[in-house]
């Protein structure tokens, strides 16, 4: 398995589409979810680390 890209601080539409496109390439996807509290409001941003398994 070979670590392919890495795509930091997204917010979740961004996730979503990324996730899409990489899905159907067949691509394994890791999310790591942060949070921040501003103002008494918590926002969620995601990490996406991308790998592709090999065959071997």
């Amino acid at each position: 398995m070979k670590k392919i890209d890495a795509i930091d601080n997204l917010d979740r539409e961004e996730l979503e589409s990324y996730l899409k496109r990489y899905h159907e390439f067949g691509y394994l996807c890791e999310v790591t979810i942060g949070h921040e509290d501003s103002y008494g409001h918590r926002t969620y941003r995601y990490n996406l680390a991308v790998y592709k398994i090999d065959d071997e």
